[in-house]
């Protein structure tokens, strides 16, 4: 399915190449989903200031490539 494949460790990215990390997560809200995101090379338990939640809504999310096992959001490092 689409939810476990997303939760394959796939590397997110920003519209400006840069890594913000691997998704480990989707949290269901009801109206969509929210990715759990770990930075790269974090190791699990997370500190709460380390994970980053990204909305799964088109607003930010420019593309899902799952052959490539790559997501690109609209969201800054600073967010």
């Amino acid at each position: 399915s689409l939810v476990s494949s997303l939760r394959d460790a796939v590397l997110v990215v920003n519209r400006d190449g840069a890594a913000l990390g691997r998704v480990i997560g989707l949290i269901d809200t009801g109206p969509h989903c929210v990715f759990r995101i770990a930075p790269v090379g974090a190791v699990e338990p997370l500190k709460p200031d380390q994970e980053r939640l990204i909305p799964f809504v088109g607003a930010y999310v420019d593309d899902v490539d799952l052959a490539a096992r790559l997501i690109k959001v609209d969201w800054g490092l600073d967010y």
